[in-house]
């Protein structure tokens, strides 16, 4: 229908066309009629999108254009594009700000702007390009930026309904360092109406809210595939693969949740934790919302004094803590005796502190016990009641 239009600028008889699409009120009102002395007309053409659930002072949007052509009846000529009047900031929570980026070139509008199309008959889409901004209690820029930022382009007809492909730098989670996370597909949800396919809640978010709720009104950035860089401290030596793939995280006002787990990653001689061979078998993260719920990794790791591999349990926590205990076994074979057994009492045992300063390991081991040495050319044992070995690395 139409009606008066009285945005937040001084305008002169403005007459305007308004359409309700769920939260959203689409207003194009035209103003400013001019007539050449060869009677053409213009007019400037404006478009204001009053979002009602958002409160007031952002909750409009305003688009417009000058010198638009009227055809002799009064009307628009085709497809009218309006630039973005300022930039328009809205947020998910506290953390995620996504910001409608605008600008002119030269009276025109600059290309990776913002823009809005109308035509006689009202509203009819959304050219947009925004930045979208994470605080860093999310996550970081891996590069040592202060703060993580991307970008997105779509065109949407309905404000309610925006979901587009996002790029993302190689980002950390807050609290875990050195794991870099290199995404590979992505999408930004802003729609009250549809979420992807694809996507998968962590089972935390499906006891909380209706799956049908969960649907429809989630927004946030859902990551479907994705690769992690281990960090050093943890990968495998100079020129082989440190990275492991996985799928579906979310991103939202929450925080960063989803899991990652891959089995075998590297072997017992490819890597090296504190200076000792370490494999990685298997590897498990867990987040919800931040929090990591389950961080564990197991493997083998060979001492200096033996070919024998111990078995090793990791623990992660935040922030960046690392524990590594190792499995003692009864017997051992000692290179260093070319010793035929060690017998270990349960007193030894083998240690891994990490060094948050430099983002090293460094291993200690206190071996206690008895050991049977090979005498001359026979198969004959001399046992030595006890010993201790201190290692470290």
């Amino acid at each position: 229908m139409f009606e008066v239009f009285l945005p937040d600028i001084d305008v002169q008889y403005p007459i305007g066309i308004k359409r309700t699409a769920g939260n959203a009120e689409y207003t194009v009102a035209i103003s400013e009629i001019r007539h050449s002395s060869l009677g053409h007309a213009t007019a400037t053409v404006f478009l204001r999108i009053h979002l009602t659930n958002k409160p007031e002072g952002q909750n409009k949007i305003y688009f417009a254009a000058s010198g638009v052509p009227l055809t002799r009846n009064g009307g628009l000529q085709g497809d009218i594009t309006l630039a973005l009047v300022a930039p328009y900031t809205f947020s998910l929570g506290n953390d995620i700000n996504i910001t409608l980026l605008g600008a002119m070139n030269d009276g025109a509008i600059a290309e990776g702007s913002t823009s809005a199309t109308v035509t006689c008959d009202g509203f009819k889409q959304l050219q947009l390009s925004a930045e979208v901004e994470f605080a860093g209690n999310l996550i970081k820029p891996a590069d040592g930026s202060a703060t993580m930022k991307s970008q997105f382009q779509t065109v949407v007809s309905d404000w309610n309904d925006i979901v587009a492909d996002i790029s993302l730098s190689p980002f950390e989670v807050q609290g875990l360092s050195n794991w870099v996370f290199s995404v590979e597909n992505a999408i930004i949800d802003l729609s009250e109406t549809q979420s992807s396919p694809n996507m998968l809640f962590p089972n935390s978010y499906q006891s909380e809210f209706p799956d049908a709720e969960l649907k429809a009104f989630w927004k946030g950035v859902f990551i479907r595939d994705f690769s992690v860089l281990l960090p050093k401290s943890l990968s495998a030596n100079e020129g082989l693969t440190n990275f492991i793939r996985g799928q579906n995280v979310l991103i939202d006002e929450h925080g960063f949740s989803g899991a990652l787990s891959a089995s075998p990653i590297f072997g017992l001689n490819q890597g090296t934790a504190g200076g000792w061979p370490l494999s990685m078998d298997e590897l498990m993260l867990k987040f919800d919302r931040n929090n990591l719920t389950d961080g564990r990794f197991v493997g083998q790791i060979k001492l200096p004094v033996s070919e024998s591999p111990l078995k090793y349990t990791g623990l992660l926590s935040l922030p960046n803590n690392y524990a590594l205990t190792v499995a003692i076994t009864d017997t051992m074979n000692f290179d260093l005796w070319k010793a035929a057994t060690v017998q270990l009492d349960a007193n030894s045992s083998v240690s891994m502190a990490f060094n948050n300063e430099n983002g090293t390991f460094v291993g200690k081991a206190v071996l206690h016990g008895t050991v049977g040495m090979n005498i001359g050319q026979t198969n004959d044992l001399a046992k030595v009641e006890e010993f201790e070995i201190y290692l470290s690395a």
